[in-house]
């Protein structure tokens, strides 16, 4: 006889044992984006609050706080709405809106545009910061004023070429980690830059945000991968290892490109190819924009 008697629902000392049940997570096949949603959550290192990190059209991830606030509590600027996991600043007709965490973040200077609802949210939020702080459960960390000028070759945030577009890679290249999930439901191990595939540096002009020549005159080295199959370039874009080439895995973290900014990016303009074969993977060879002239490297 199969035995049908079911355990307590109490432990030892009466309170309840809840089971959680574990949810498998799965990216629909029309989701624009193959972001796991669960996985967008980081600590702000200013504040110790957790925003929601989403992606846009054509630009950078935005961290938006968490809590949805009505319209007429938030200026008509800073509207923000999610849709289809894509975060878009535009009015909905929706009762609701959300506001990006820039805005309320208390270790921030105030912004002009807060209304008294948004300054006794940025109020609470100062508070449990302070409570963290005392508690000696968060250290709170200076916002980064921007990166200095760097005069060593290393090249820690090279210049990328992948499709003809120019990105700032977040890491050297041989240390570019595959942003995709794995079977045990954490992030790839393996580094994008696969050894059959290797990149070429090269010294290329300086290109405006429009990508018309610069006034500057000056070559800048890049780690050129126009001549890798467009798969291989694709794959490089999303930051994905060789083995996740076509794979339905969903992503951990948004690919961590920027796209290269002559303005904002000139402290990481290299005007000399870099000399350690660690930067290239599997021993990429140099190339010069101007073979008639030396190739200066470091």
């Amino acid at each position: 006889m199969r035995h049908t008697h079911s355990p307590d629902p109490r432990r030892w000392d009466g309170s309840r044992a809840v089971s959680h049940r574990v949810r498998a997570l799965a990216v629909h096949p029309a989701a624009p984006s193959r972001l796991l949603r669960c996985g967008q959550r980081s600590r702000c290192v200013c504040c110790a609050h957790v925003p929601e990190r989403y992606g846009r059209i054509e630009q950078p991830p935005i961290d938006l706080h968490p809590r949805e606030l009505p319209p007429h509590d938030v200026p008509e600027s800073p509207h923000w709405h999610v849709t289809a996991g894509i975060a878009l600043a535009q009015p909905s007709g929706a009762p609701w809106c959300r506001v990006p965490h820039s805005l309320v973040c208390p270790a921030r200077d105030e912004h002009p545009l807060l209304t008294p609802a948004l300054r006794d949210l940025r109020r609470q939020l100062a508070v449990r910061t302070r409570c963290l702080i005392d508690s000696g459960a968060f250290f709170p960390t200076a916002t980064p004023a921007g990166d200095q000028a760097r005069t060593s070759c290393s090249l820690p945030r090279p210049v990328v070429q992948i499709l003809h577009r120019r990105y700032l890679a977040p890491s050297p290249v041989s240390d570019l980690r595959c942003v995709a999930q794995t079977r045990t439901r954490r992030r790839c191990r393996t580094r994008v830059a696969a050894p059959m595939w290797p990149g070429i540096w090269t010294l290329l002009p300086i290109l405006d945000t429009s990508y018309r020549r610069s006034a500057d005159r000056r070559l800048m080295a890049v780690y050129d991968l126009g001549a890798l199959p467009y798969t291989e370039q694709v794959r490089w874009r999303n930051q994905r290892g060789p083995e996740h080439l076509g794979s339905a895995a969903p992503d951990l973290l948004p690919a961590q490109w920027e796209p290269f900014d002559t303005r904002i990016h000139h402290p990481h303009i290299a005007t000399r190819l870099p000399i350690e074969t660690s930067q290239a993977p599997a021993a990429a060879p140099y190339r010069s924009a101007h073979p008639s002239s030396g190739v200066p490297t470091c």
